[in-house]
């Protein structure tokens, strides 16, 4: 909707879309380890960090076209190493 909102074109918003998607699923994945429950039924810890962390690099990936990609790395950065 940001993208959106903030006149973005259809390749940034399908971009910003993407990064969306792979953040909010690695903050699960990091919640679930943190929690202790979740994807920890069906994987390691070690398994489960290695997916959020494919995750993040994914969402960076798709970061390349955006102005603000290095306040967007952080973020992704922080939702991989947060411990609560």
């Amino acid at each position: 909707a940001g993208a959106i909102v903030g006149g973005a074109s259809e390749e940034e918003e399908h971009h910003a879309a993407a990064v969306g998607e792979h953040l909010g699923f690695a903050f699960q994945i990091v919640d679930d380890i943190i929690d202790g429950n979740g994807y920890l039924r069906f994987m390691t810890r070690s398994e489960a960090h290695q997916k959020a962390q494919t995750l993040i690099s994914q969402a960076k990936a798709e970061l390349h076209m955006f102005r603000q990609a290095e306040i967007l790395n952080l973020l992704a950065d922080f939702v991989l190493d947060r411990k609560h």
